[in-house]
């Protein structure tokens, strides 16, 4: 999929390199799934919307967003010399390798949560400067790592996502998440680029148009109990037996 997208050039001389399987398997892996336990309050799917439309739509990017933070954004803003700005290169580079991979997932249930945290990605990326495209040749998307505070400035930007996502986990709402995707998780020139470089059966359907688009809301329930019964109540009036 990285070729496919990028070229052998790029996957050969940018991505082998930098790939570290025991920085993946150990410090990526382990962060990421202890990062889907924080900001999880008694009340947060139900304010946020559902369980459901939490783990299809935003999910994912908390844990590993969550994860860079305390692995990597913040032992490298602590300087401590354990994690250095290549190290952060190191997981950009993994994480739009990663985008390539997850494209090719992105007609399944199971993979198009992780094509959502993808897209969400590249779009920072897009806008600081560090995925741009020269609109010419095969492969005209490359990735730009040498100016430093453009990086810095990805890196922070990233951070004070995650800061309003955990936010909004705390004490936000549905509309205020919405709100939050809508702005972060949209279609984009790459990502239109990456998902035309890598088809399937069906994929035409699949597009970050219409992947990046969020359910109707629901109508609002409440819960009585009648005659011993507990009944679900929306908001059009319907009552029907709960099991």
């Amino acid at each position: 999929a990285v070729v496919a997208t990028f070229g052998r050039l790029f996957f050969e001389k940018i991505v082998l390199p930098r790939k570290d399987i025991h920085k993946e398997i150990g410090a990526e892996t382990t962060s990421h799934e202890l990062g889907h336990s924080v900001g999880i309050l008694p009340d947060t799917n139900s304010r946020l919307g559902g369980v459901e439309f939490i783990n299809r739509f935003i999910e994912e990017w908390k844990a590993t967003v969550g994860g860079a933070v305390c692995h990597l954004i913040i032992p490298l803003w602590d300087n401590t010399g354990e994690v250095t700005l290549e190290d952060a290169k190191d997981w950009i580079i993994s994480k739009l390798a990663m985008a390539c991979r997850f494209a090719l997932l992105r007609h399944r249930p199971g993979g198009v949560m992780y094509f959502r945290k993808s897209m969400m990605l590249v779009n920072l990326m897009q806008k600081h400067d560090l995925l741009i495209s020269s609109g010419e040749g095969e492969f005209p998307w490359e990735i730009k790592l040498d100016d430093n505070p453009k990086v810095e400035s990805f890196l922070k930007e990233l951070f004070d996502q995650y800061r309003e996502v955990l936010r909004l986990y705390g004490e936000g709402t549905e509309d205020g998440l919405r709100d939050f995707l809508g702005e972060n998780l949209t279609s984009s020139p790459f990502l239109e680029f990456l998902c035309d470089q890598i088809k399937f059966e069906g994929s035409e359907v699949h597009t970050p148009e219409k992947i990046s688009t969020l359910p109707a809301k629901a109508a609002p329930k409440s819960h009585i109990q009648v005659e011993g019964k507990i009944t679900e109540i929306t908001r059009d009036g319907v009552v029907t037996a709960l099991k």
